[in-house]
């Protein structure tokens, strides 16, 4: 599933997507699959506007990032040491 982090409906639908496609019959109620380790690596310096009317590079560098990592925490929780 691609995944645009100058896009926050992007995003979530990456997210989505993770979580269901690795659900596993282990995990009890639809508890957040485990996630052991995730890179953010910020890459773009484009001047110009997210679909989300923000500074796309602010977006793409940061704020993708930091909903990315939001929205992965149960999952990387889950994971031990």
């Amino acid at each position: 599933h691609p995944l645009d982090l100058s896009s926050f409906p992007s995003v979530k639908s990456f997210v989505s997507t993770f979580q269901k496609h690795f659900q596993t019959d282990d995990d009890e109620n639809n508890v957040a699959p485990t996630l052991h380790i995730l890179v953010n690596n910020a890459g773009i310096n484009f001047t110009g506007t997210s679909t989300d009317e923000l500074d796309l590079c602010f977006q793409t560098n940061y704020l993708g990032h930091y909903l990315l990592t939001k929205l992965l925490l149960p999952n990387l929780l889950k994971a031990k040491n």
